[in-house]
């Protein structure tokens, strides 16, 4: 357990660096949307699973959903990787 703690003691510096350098391209009163992902108590599945994504405001609703299931795999958790475009 102190081995965890002390690798994300250690890389907190640069995530918080990068994150920083990333968002300063951003302006500072951008709106952005939070969508998540949950599958609870299925039997079928072997553990209950959240996911959140972060995602810019940068059109409508309907639009990202339209790129995000035209380039997205059909099975994500399966995928090894992200796809071209996601």
């Amino acid at each position: 357990m102190f081995e965890l703690i002390d690798l994300i003691e250690t890389s907190s510096g640069s995530i918080h660096t990068d994150f920083g350098r990333w968002f300063a391209n951003m302006p500072a009163a951008a709106s952005w949307n939070v969508i998540s992902d949950y599958c609870l108590g299925d039997p079928s599945k072997q553990n209950d699973a959240f996911s959140f994504a972060v995602v810019l405001n940068h059109d409508t609703m309907a639009n990202i959903a339209a790129y995000i299931a035209a380039v997205a795999p059909k099975d994500l958790k399966a995928s090894r990787s992200a796809s071209e475009g996601l």
